[in-house]
């Protein structure tokens, strides 16, 4: 499934998980992260209960999206088989299941641009000290990408979602990762 942000972006086409604060690269209020994060895990709980299974769930999000991957992770790490964090941060102070997620250490793709505009350095940097005290970290540079992503980054994320999820999602998704079945 493939959820979309609740809040409008003024001035701009898209939606946000959260309002963002530009200071230091990008971070967000801690408050307003998990409150997001606690919505999106009562949505899985729901959609896990309907559909009466436990399949295997991984997460993919891009900016804001990635940061709510990384965020997924650290409140509830034994639901997720890993993580693709594309051009993302990580959003400040302790969570509760950050020691689990030590301990767990699920699989994360990260993929940035080092001249993201957006994501800049030190949300990098602050990034990559979490992820690699809390993560199996896959960590790629996409030179030239800026806040954005590119087609090779494309074919790593469907690559690690393979991996993550195993044969039955490359057969559920076309190998250009596009849906076979979709018109």
């Amino acid at each position: 499934a493939s959820l979309r942000a609740p809040l409008p972006i003024q001035g701009m086409p898209g939606f946000a998980w959260f309002p963002p604060m530009l200071a230091e690269g990008i971070t967000a209020d801690p408050s307003y992260v998990d409150a997001a994060t606690r919505g999106v895990l009562a949505w899985l709980e729901r959609t896990q209960a309907r559909a009466r299974t436990q399949h295997p769930v991984a997460l993919v999000g891009f900016s804001q999206g990635a940061a709510m991957s990384v965020q997924l992770l650290r409140h509830a790490p034994e639901l997720f088989a890993g993580a693709a964090a594309l051009s993302g941060f990580v959003a400040p102070g302790l969570v509760a299941g950050d020691e689990a997620m030590a301990q767990i250490r699920p699989r994360v793709l990260w993929c940035y641009d080092p001249a993201d505009p957006v994501v800049t350095a030190p949300a990098s940097d602050r990034l990559r000290v979490f992820l690699t005290g809390h993560a199996d970290l896959d960590e790629r540079r996409y030179d030239g990408v800026g806040h954005g992503i590119g087609a090779t980054e494309l074919a790593d994320v469907f690559e690690f979602l393979t991996r993550v999820l195993g044969s039955d999602a490359a057969r559920a998704v076309g190998q250009d990762g596009h849906d076979p079945n979709a018109r």
